[in-house]
C-alpha cells in the first residue's frame, strides 16, 4: 500500500484499489503458486514411491554382478538414490507446508472478493450501514489481519519444533 500523508484521507475507492484488490490479488496469486508446487511435489512423492519397489524387484531379478558389470550397480544404487529422493521431497512437503498455505491463502482471498461482493451490492451487514466505507474497511482488515496473524503463528511453529 502506498504511503498515505499524515493528515490524508483515504478515499473508499482508493482503498478499495490499493488496499483490498491488492490484498486479494496477493492471496490468489500466493494460493495458486502453492496449489502449484505442493501438487508437483505431491505428484513426485506418489512417482518416487510407486517405482523403488519397481526398482528393488529389477534389482533382485539380475544376477549377482561380474566383475565390473555397471547394470547390476545401477540397479543396486537406484533404489537408494529414489529413496532418499523421495525422503527430500516429503521434508519439503512438510517444512515448506504448501498445502497449507494453498488453502489458508485461498480463503482469504475468497473471504476478501465476499466482503467486496457485500459492499458492492449494499447486501449483509452493509444494507443500511451508517457508514458502509468505513465497515468495509474494517471487516477487510480484519480479515488481512487474521493471515497475518495465522502467518506468524506459523513461522512459530518451525521455531519451536527445532527447539524440542
Amino acid at each position: 500500500m502506498p504511503n498515505v500523508q499524515a493528515g490524508t484521507k483515504l478515499s473508499i475507492n482508493d482503498y478499495i484499489e490499493q488496499r483490498l484488490l491488492n490484498q486479494a490479488s496477493y492471496h490468489g496469486a500466493k494460493a495458486r503458486a502453492s496449489q502449484k508446487t505442493y501438487r508437483r511435489l505431491r505428484n513426485l512423492t506418489i512417482a518416487l514411491s510407486a517405482i523403488t519397489p519397481l526398482l528393488l524387484a529389477f534389482n533382485l531379478l539380475l544376477v549377482p554382478p561380474a566383475r565390473g558389470d555397471l547394470a547390476q550397480y545401477a540397479f543396486t544404487l537406484a533404489p537408494i538414490v529414489v529413496s532418499v529422493a523421495l525422503s527430500a521431497v516429503q521434508a519439503l512437503l512438510s517444512t515448506h507446508r504448501y498445502q497449507e498455505l494453498w488453502t489458508e491463502s485461498r480463503a482469504t482471498k475468497e473471504a476478501l472478493d465476499q466482503e467486496l461482493f457485500l459492499y458492492r451490492t449494499d447486501s449483509g451487514p452493509y444494507a443500511g450501514a451508517a457508514n458502509a466505507d468505513a465497515l468495509l474497511v474494517e471487516r477487510a482488515e480484519e480479515i488481512i489481519g487474521g493471515e497475518r496473524d495465522s502467518w506468524v503463528s506459523g513461522q512459530a511453529r518451525p521455531a519451536e519444533a527445532t527447539q524440542l
